[in-house]
């Protein structure tokens, strides 16, 4: 009777899972199958689930409608930068948080934690004024440099550094190493899963960064990828709506396809992790 109510457990378990999976789906698969419809199957009722004649033309509609390549090229490199300067700002200072000692370590660090307390709306305002001053705005480096650090970052590698013994920063230190010698070669390879799962944060949180860029950009030279999707939206009383999921999925295909690349190595270096 017991394994009974076990295996009935688990299989309602796994039927819970599977909805839950299947809710946060489901809108994905809406916007691509909408992205392949046209005008008059998208605003059938009952709506289809399926798509019977895809239209990959909207895609090339969408992409000839605003100058999408530029706005692709500007998103690469941003959120490219922002990942390097991301990961090696996080990776130095999580290091002398954990690992070094100086005078009023403590102090600086609840500083940082204290940058997680305040709302990026009330950052926003003096940041704008002292990149406005020194004429940064419509600007690769407005774009770059607010994002160079994150307090989140920060946090999260220190932990992971302070989870690592002192002895292998204390042995290299003997052998003649150092500091960097023993951040890259030591450190970075046994704290892989943080910098991983690090690194696919910071990609998507930059990618789909739409605020600021909003904000900081008056052009279409330095303009995102998100800004210029939102920017291509049709005014009309009608709306194109798989037109306007064609440009959609174009902001989400990058991240679906950065995501499958870094999927297995996640799960292997978090497996890593938890078995050794």
């Amino acid at each position: 009777m017991n394994r009974m109510s076990s295996k009935m457990t688990r299989v309602l378990l796994k039927l819970l899972l599977l909805l839950v999976a299947l809710a946060a789906v489901f809108p994905f698969y809406w916007m691509a199958i909408t992205s392949l419809k046209d005008s008059q199957e998208v605003r059938a009722h009952p709506p289809t689930l399926f798509v019977t004649n895809p239209k990959w033309g909207n895609y090339k509609t969408v992409w000839q409608s605003a100058d999408y390549l530029r706005y692709l090229q500007n998103s690469i490199f941003v959120t490219s930068a922002i990942f390097v300067l991301e990961l090696t700002t996080a990776t130095l200072a999580g290091y002398a948080y954990a690992k070094v000692q100086f005078p009023g370590k403590n102090f600086f660090f609840l500083l940082t934690l204290m940058c997680l307390m305040i709302p990026s709306q009330l950052r926003f305002v003096p940041v704008y004024v002292s990149l406005s001053r020194i004429k940064w705005i419509d600007t690769y480096l407005a774009l770059i440099v607010p994002f160079s650090a994150n307090a989140f970052s920060i946090f999260l590698m220190r932990q992971t550094f302070m989870a690592i013994p002192d002895d292998y920063v204390d042995a290299a230190k003997i052998e003649g190493a150092n500091t960097l010698q023993i951040i890259w070669n030591i450190m970075v390879p046994m704290s892989i899963p943080s910098i991983s799962a690090l690194g696919l944060l910071s990609f998507v949180r930059s990618w789909n960064e739409y605020f600021w860029p909003l904000v900081m950009t008056t052009s279409e030279r330095v303009r995102t990828l998100p800004l210029g999707v939102a920017m291509a939206k049709p005014t009309e009383a009608v709306q194109p709506w798989h037109l306007i999921m064609a440009a959609g999925m174009l902001l989400v295909i990058p991240v679906l396809i950065v995501f499958a690349v870094a999927q297995k190595r996640l799960i292997r270096a978090f497996s890593y992790s938890t078995l050794k």
